[in-house]
């Protein structure tokens, strides 16, 4: 995943709420995704807006401890 910089509208985009019965994306997928590019990108955080989807969903965690890192 890229991570999307400023002016970029999707940083400005009211997001979507998550929709468990018909997720958008294969959720699995896109935590490990979301994570790995935290992680890459020495993150401890990082919302979906930032790779470019407009979801409220965010990931945390840190590269000390990476197998502890979740999504939200």
């Amino acid at each position: 995943m890229n991570i999307v910089k400023f002016p970029d509208t999707i940083l400005r985009t009211v997001t979507e709420h998550w929709d468990f019965d018909n997720p958008p994306v294969d959720p699995v997928v896109f935590e490990k995704d979301l994570i790995e590019t935290m992680l890459k990108h020495d993150g401890i955080g990082l919302a979906a807006p930032q790779v470019g989807l407009p979801y409220r969903v965010f990931t945390m965690g840190w590269s000390g401890a990476p197998d502890e890192a979740q999504a939200f």
